[in-house]
């Protein structure tokens, strides 16, 4: 699948992407006055001093209930012939008869939304920031993300760590439920966090 060359959107709405690996692009279309923003493997950034849950993550997090207003949300991605066309040209297409492929999630949405509003379908959700998800998971769980680094002999590291904080009458204190070390950088290690709360967490 061919990548177009990398980019930025002239009103610099967004700047990213997000740790790349690799030859990362995006496309801008103006549908409904909201910014399409194509999205590869990475996410981009829609406030430089935060980070943003992977597109699985905010899936789960919409599935457990989060509701929240977000300034973006995952959706549908369109390709022909493996090439990312923009939704202008997917509607073209399909009224010529050519194949569209669809890609979920694929696509950045910049259009400030919930999980529950009326365009979201099933495979859309709201992009959340780490912020956002480890404090509406902490209200629900009452279990806390610890994110340290620590150093080794082959460089800086960091750990993640879920907190379990119990307020019972016998049983008042902090206790970690799960941990673990060896991620690269902080971003990892929060998001790694989210998705380990989000599987203890029952409705």
């Amino acid at each position: 699948m061919a990548s177009p060359e990398p980019g930025f959107p002239s009103d610099g709405n967004f700047i990213g992407p997000i740790a790349p690996t690799g030859m990362f692009g995006f496309a801008v279309s103006h549908i409904f006055d909201f910014f399409v923003i194509l999205n590869y493997s990475n996410i981009f950034i829609m406030d430089k001093n935060l980070f943003y849950c992977d597109y699985e993550t905010c899936m789960s997090l919409k599935q457990k209930g989060f509701n929240e207003m977000c300034d973006a949300f995952y959706g549908d991605a369109f390709l022909h012939n493996g090439e990312y066309i923009s939704p202008d040209h997917e509607y073209e297409y399909r009224i010529e008869g050519k194949k569209v492929d669809v890609e979920h999630g694929g696509w950045v949405y910049k259009m400030n939304s919930r999980n529950g509003d009326e365009y979201m379908d099933d495979h859309s959700c709201s992009i959340v920031s780490h912020p956002v998800a480890m404090k509406w998971l902490f209200g629900k769980t009452g279990i806390f993300i610890s994110v340290k680094p620590y150093a080794t002999t082959e460089g800086f590291f960091y750990s993640c760590n879920l907190l379990e904080l119990r307020k019972l009458p016998n049983d008042m204190g902090v206790y970690s439920i799960l941990g673990k070390s060896g991620f690269d950088n902080p971003e990892n290690a929060y998001e790694y966090g989210i998705k380990e709360i989000l599987k203890l967490f029952n409705n």
